[in-house]
């Protein structure tokens, strides 16, 4: 699979402020600074203009053979059948840095806080949204967390339907 990519995110008190995503096989860069917008290879990127959960093109994660079960179940069943396309790259912080650039309009999952640093910044600069299951902001001081990330025009329909 040509969809692996370099992840490096930088927190600082607790609030991610730098991020970059190398796609390694296309050569292309992902950058955002906070309150400074999101890049792709030096040109300024923003997040789609889907308006409706029935129009979107999402990114999944079918996770790893022992978490699977409950990641299909969490957040990829109550969308499946809502959503115009799914795909999976095999790539978080790619498929992260795609909803910033506009390919996708969602991704829903739980990480390490470093495979999701620097995605979730580029979505935020790039004019995104992105918050816990709950719509809460997300607590960086966890090892692990939980995120919906979106154009932001259809968060609170991803919200409703992942509702547990």
């Amino acid at each position: 699979m040509p969809t692996f990519a370099v992840s490096i995110g930088l927190l600082k008190d607790h609030e991610p402020i730098l991020g970059i995503v190398y796609q390694v096989m296309t050569n292309d860069i992902y950058h955002a600074e906070k309150n400074k917008g999101a890049y792709l290879n030096g040109k300024k990127i923003s997040v789609s203009s889907t308006q409706n959960l029935d129009d979107a093109v999402i990114g999944i994660d079918l996770g790893h053979k022992t978490t699977r079960p409950r990641k299909i179940k969490t957040y990829v069943l109550p969308l499946i059948n809502l959503v115009n396309y799914c795909y999976s790259i095999g790539s978080d912080a790619l498929i992260l840095a795609m909803v910033g650039r506009g390919i996708f309009d969602c991704f829903a999952n739980d990480d390490n806080i470093w495979d999701c640093i620097a995605g979730i910044l580029i979505i935020k600069e790039a004019g995104g949204k992105v918050t816990d299951l709950g719509g809460e902001e997300i607590d960086w001081n966890k090892k692990r967390i939980t995120w919906v990330a979106s154009n932001g025009l259809i968060h609170s329909q991803i919200l409703e339907q992942l509702k547990h």
